[in-house]
């Protein structure tokens, strides 16, 4: 089994390998919550990452990151799915990779009731699911290279910013 092993499994890493971004037959990239990492007082809706968003997100040192490789430059479109109650229209919102920033402030409240518990016999783990809706951001040219795609909100209106669920890139 060892040799097997090491056989198979020759030149692996247990590194974390980044999410592709930019193929040049890929129209669109989603980057959802469930591959994201939060930090700060942000917390995921449930333990289990599947169909998860975030929430929870109360300063502007929170962040979500993903781990990218752009595999060509370009511009992308970029649209984040979100809820936020009204107190909350007003933040502005900052997508960062390497020197290329873009700001966009959101400017509808949408709010969405968590659906699923009625239909369960006793509590689950699972997140329990709410309807989102798009912030179009606007564009941001992405170098080819790896690095670390962030979002941040550089401004809060409310107590919290958004609630986040995905991140969608657009290749015009």
């Amino acid at each position: 089994l060892a040799d097997w092993k090491a056989d198979v499994f020759q030149g692996f890493s247990e590194a974390p390998r980044p999410y592709t971004v930019g193929h040049p037959k890929a129209h669109y990239t989603e980057l959802p919550a469930r591959d994201a990492v939060a930090s700060g007082s942000i917390k995921r809706s449930s333990i289990h990452p599947n169909s998860s968003f975030f929430t929870h997100w109360t300063s502007t040192d929170d962040l979500i990151e993903w781990p990218v490789a752009v595999i060509e430059s370009g511009e992308f479109e970029v649209e984040v799915y979100y809820t936020c109650p009204p107190e909350s229209v007003g933040t502005r919102l900052q997508l960062e990779f390497g020197n290329e920033r873009l700001i966009a402030k959101v400017e509808e409240a949408f709010e969405s009731e968590l659906r699923g518990a009625a239909y369960d016999r006793s509590p689950r783990t699972e997140s329990y699911m709410k309807d989102f809706k798009p912030l179009r951001m606007g564009r941001i040219y992405l170098p080819k290279g790896t690095g670390t795609l962030r979002l941040r909100a550089t401004q809060l209106s409310g107590p919290e910013a958004i609630d986040f669920r995905t991140l969608l890139l657009v290749q015009p």
